[in-house]
This record gives C-alpha cells, sequence and structure tokens, in this order.
C-alpha cells in the first residue's frame, strides 16, 4: 500500500516530528502551566450551643454535605461571576486565551467550576473552599469570593427555612390581627354615633343631664309660647270688643309705647294751653297744635298695632323654638335607649376586643419564640480565616503532562505523514518496484508453508 511504503520511507522524519512536537509541548507546558491554589478556611458555628465539634455526627455530616452541594451549584459559580468587575474577570480568563486553545474560550462561570476545590476541615462543620488558577492573586481573590457568596446563600436559605418555620403561625396571627381591627371598627363606630369617647358609665351620666337641660328648655319654651297665646286672645277680645288695644297692660308698659304716650300727652297739654289764650278756632297756630295732638295720637295707634303684631311674631318663634325643643328632647331621649341597647353590644365587643388582644400577644410571643429556636437551631458560617496569594505553585502533574505531551507528538506525526503522503509522494517506478518485491515476498512464503 501507499501509505505503509511512505511510513517506510519517511520514518525517521515521522518519528523526529513526533519526538520533537512533543518535546516542544513538554517544555511549554513545564515553562507556563504553573497553578497557585488558595484556601478560605470557613468555620460553622451553632448558636444553640453546639459548635463545631459538638454536634451529632449523623446532623454535622449532613451539614456537611448540604453545604458542599450549595458550593457545587452553578447558582454560586453564576453569582461569583456577575459580580466580577472588569479588571478581575479580564485577569481570571487571560490565562486561558493562549496559542494552544482550541474552540471557543470557557466563559467564567465554567472556569469558576473547574477550578473551584472544596474540602472537609478537622471536623464536618469546617469547610476549606479553595481555588486554582496560574495567577496567585486571582487564586486567593476567588476564593474568598466563592467563600463570601457560600455564606450570602446559605444565611439566604437559613432564613427562609426560619421564615417557613413560621409562616402557619404568621398567618393566624395575622388572622388575628384583622379580627382587632373589626372588633375596634365596630367600636369606634358605636362611639362615633353617639358622640362619646367611651360608652360606661360617665356616658349615661352625660346624657341624663342633657336630658334635664333640655327638658328644662321645653318647659321654658312652653311658657313663653303660652303667655303669648294668652296676649293674643287678649288682643283679639279687645278688638272683637271694640275696645283700645292700648288698655292692655303688656302693651302699654312697652317703653316704646310709653314715649309715644308722653308725647301725645305733652301735644294734647300744649293744645289746650293755646285754647285757654282765647285764639280762635281757626286761627294757624291752633290749627297747626291740633295737627301735631292728631299725628302723635296716629302714631300712638300705629305704635299699638306694631306692638300687637310683633307679638304674633314672637308667638311664632316661640312656637318654633318650642317645636325644636321637643324634638330635641324626643331624639337625646331615643338616642339614650339605643344607649342602653348598645351598652350590652359595647361591652360584649370590648370583652372579645380583649380576648383577641391577649391572643394575639401569645401568637407574636409563639412567633418570636419560634423565630428564635429556628436561629438557634440553625448552622451559621463564617470566614475564619481568609485566603491569601499562595508563594509556591502547586506541584506539576507531571504524569498529565506526559500524556498530553505525547498525545500532541502523535498529532504532529499524523499530521506530518499527511503532509510527506500529499505533498511529497514517493516516485511511481519506485512505488511499483515495491509493490512487485512485495508480493514476490508474500508468493515465497505462501509456497513453503505449502511444502
Amino acid at each position: 500500500m501507499k501509505l505503509n511504503y511512505v511510513i517506510r520511507q519517511r520514518r525517521s522524519a515521522i518519528t523526529a516530528v513526533f519526538f520533537l512536537s512533543a518535546a516542544a509541548y513538554f517544555v511549554y507546558a513545564v515553562l507556563s502551566q504553573h497553578e497557585y491554589t488558595a484556601y478560605a478556611l470557613v468555620q460553622g458555628y451553632m448558636a444553640g450551643g453546639a459548635g463545631a465539634a459538638g454536634s451529632p455526627p449523623t446532623a454535622t455530616n449532613d451539614d456537611f454535605n448540604t453545604n458542599v452541594r450549595i458550593l457545587e451549584s452553578n447558582e454560586v459559580a453564576q453569582d461569583v461571576a456577575a459580580k466580577l468587575s472588569d479588571a478581575d474577570r479580564g485577569q481570571l480568563l487571560a490565562p486561558f486565551t493562549h496559542i494552544f486553545q482550541f474552540g471557543a474560550t470557557r466563559g467564567v462561570a465554567e472556569i469558576l467550576l473547574e477550578g473551584r476545590i472544596i474540602s472537609p476541615g478537622p471536623s464536618a462543620l469546617n469547610i476549606d473552599v479553595g481555588f486554582r488558577h496560574p495567577n496567585p492573586a486571582v487564586a486567593a481573590n476567588l476564593a474568598n469570593a466563592l467563600a463570601d457568596e457560600f455564606i450570602r446563600q446559605l444565611d439566604a436559605l437559613n432564613n427562609q427555612k426560619v421564615q417557613g418555620t413560621v409562616t402557619a403561625l404568621q398567618a393566624q396571627a395575622d388572622e388575628q390581627r384583622k379580627r382587632i381591627d373589626s372588633l375596634q371598627a365596630e367600636m369606634d363606630e358605636i362611639t362615633q354615633k353617639y358622640g362619646v369617647t367611651n360608652i360606661d358609665a360617665t356616658s349615661t351620666t352625660v346624657f341624663v343631664s342633657a336630658i334635664e337641660e333640655l327638658n328644662k328648655k321645653v318647659i321654658q319654651n312652653k311658657a313663653t309660647m303660652d303667655e303669648l297665646v294668652l296676649r293674643i286672645q287678649q288682643i283679639q277680645e279687645q278688638l272683637k270688643d271694640g275696645k283700645p288695644l292700648l288698655d292692655l297692660n303688656f302693651l302699654s308698659s312697652q317703653p316704646h309705647i310709653v314715649s309715644l304716650e308722653q308725647t301725645v300727652q305733652t301735644v294734647a297739654d300744649q293744645y289746650k294751653q293755646l285754647l285757654t289764650e282765647g285764639y280762635a278756632d281757626d286761627a294757624p297756630i291752633l290749627t297747626e297744635a291740633k295737627g301735631r295732638v292728631e299725628e302723635a295720637d296716629q302714631q300712638l295707634k300705629d305704635g299699638v298695632v306694631a306692638a300687637a303684631k310683633q307679638v304674633a311674631a314672637d308667638l311664632e318663634v316661640a312656637q318654633n323654638n318650642y317645636a325644636q325643643s321637643v324634638d330635641r328632647l324626643a331624639n337625646m331621649q331615643k338616642q339614650t335607649q339605643d344607649l342602653s341597647q348598645q351598652r350590652a353590644k359595647y361591652d360584649a365587643l370590648r370583652q372579645d376586643l380583649d380576648t383577641a388582644q391577649q391572643m394575639y400577644s401569645k401568637q407574636q410571643l409563639s412567633i418570636a419564640d419560634t423565630q428564635t429556636n429556628a436561629k438557634l437551631n440553625a448552622v451559621t458560617y463564617t470566614i475564619v480565616a481568609r485566603a491569601e496569594a499562595p508563594p509556591a505553585a502547586d506541584p506539576l502533574p507531571w504524569l498529565s503532562m506526559g500524556l498530553t505531551s505525547l498525545g500532541w507528538g502523535l498529532a504532529a506525526g499524523v499530521l506530518a505523514l499527511a503532509g510527506f503522503a500529499i505533498l511529497l509522494p514517493p516516485p511511481a517506478e519506485q512505488h511499483q518496484e515495491y509493490e512487485r518485491r512485495r508480493r514476490r515476498h508474500r508468493h515465497f512464503h505462501s509456497s513453503s508453508s505449502r511444502r
């Protein structure tokens, strides 16, 4: 075959390419593939009193396995990757963009998952969170970042567990709070309806006093109205009998009526004085004096009529006041009766409110105790030793480097063989001579075996 002939003819060159490629990669790996591993020590603590070494073995082993699963989750790597600055991201990716890199560059989260190291410490509640990277500073920075993110997620998980333990209790407390608000609203509605701050014995006293005052007011208004009605009757009788209204004392005693009477008397005396002086009946001075007497007398009559009309107006006002006072008294009496009926309801509401508030207080204490117990039983973690840049690199993986070098050499040899077969094929006559010799050789061996 042509390929076998090429191998026989070029085996020295192919072998040289194989060893040179393997040696070149091995030297490159020795010079460039230095990795540093930094560790951050994370220690658990139970607030209930059990420390890292004092918890039961089963519980601590379960805690360790749970925490390892958190650290191994993709969420931790993705959250750390999302929080990296551009400078930190560039330093993390720098060693993975080299000439021997084939395919797409790995992502930050993928590199974090590959370089992350999780190992137990002296006890199951101690965890060493490490990171391996060619840059020692990056290794320390990422180890601390992974530890910080682990603690943050574990705290969030603990808070979620604590909240889960009180969800049912909190729902009951919320319902009780709604009941308290409803009872208080009913009580406030009653107090606002009757305009009091609290319905108790003093409220009854207030209403009784108000009723007494209103009752006095009704009696006063009734007396005023009756007096005015009597005066109206007297006025009507005077008019019916044709007697002057001025004879009524309640009219004649009014100050303006008294003043008008005095005026009439004065001008009448003046007129009489003129008559005694012997003036003729048609004398101007006597006529003028007579006119003043008539005018004063008319003003007196008009004043009496106006006073009588005012009595009628006062009666209308008094009747209105009396009706209003009677209505207010009736309303107040009705409110008092309603208040007596509502007091029993109010007292029942107050008792229910007191009971509900006491139950709500107990529920709040129960929630606080449950949260405290859950927090005491939860394991919290802190970083007791933050990672620092390691001074020395990790030991080189000689076996892995050797196998990888052999792989690079084999690949280079195969490429060299393909290049020789395609670019430098052997002459056709030489290959034909080789094939004839190979067939004769096979025929000779076949004949010898038959003998």
